[in-house]
């Protein structure tokens, strides 16, 4: 299942080699290697310098050069470099103040993946009332039997 939420993640993307992003709890590079293998410039932003190590560790086994940053998502938004796409996949409490900063911020794409419906509609309240649009959603069954679920939900400006 991992496999098809890359995918679609990925898809809303739409990566090219022009494409600039920023991807927030990037963790050990999940979402990261696919969409910088696409060529895409991908910043990477992970809290956990351990995960953050990882990922650039990953990255590079893939003969590509990282760009990881270890800092809370909060502080790499104060000092982002222009990006087109913000990826975000918070942990279950959501990203109200990265939703809060993206809304006055230059993205014109927001892919958000979430394990928490709730802090979703929360932080898709907060996207949509500053000018994006929902474009799509999708859930993903990742953990059968359980009520978790991943959502992927694609925004624009």
């Amino acid at each position: 299942m991992n496999d098809r939420l890359v995918g679609a993640v990925i898809r809303a993307v739409e990566p090219d080699s022009n494409s600039r992003i920023l991807e927030l709890h990037a963790g050990i590079g999940n979402l990261t290697l696919p969409l910088a293998l696409t060529g895409a410039q991908v910043t990477a932003v992970e809290r956990s310098r351990l995960s953050a190590g990882l990922n650039r560790r990953n990255q590079r086994q893939c003969g590509l050069e990282p760009d990881v940053i270890a800092q809370t998502d909060r502080d790499a938004l104060r000092t982002a470099v222009y990006f087109d796409t913000l990826v975000i996949d918070p942990p279950r409490s959501g990203a109200r103040a990265v939703a809060e900063s993206a809304a006055s911020g230059r993205a014109r794409r927001i892919v958000y993946v979430s394990c928490d419906p709730g802090t979703l509609a929360r932080d898709l309240s907060i996207l949509t009332g500053s000018g994006f649009a929902l474009r799509r959603g999708e859930v993903f069954d990742c953990f059968p039997q359980t009520a978790h679920v991943e959502t992927l939900a694609l925004l624009e400006r």
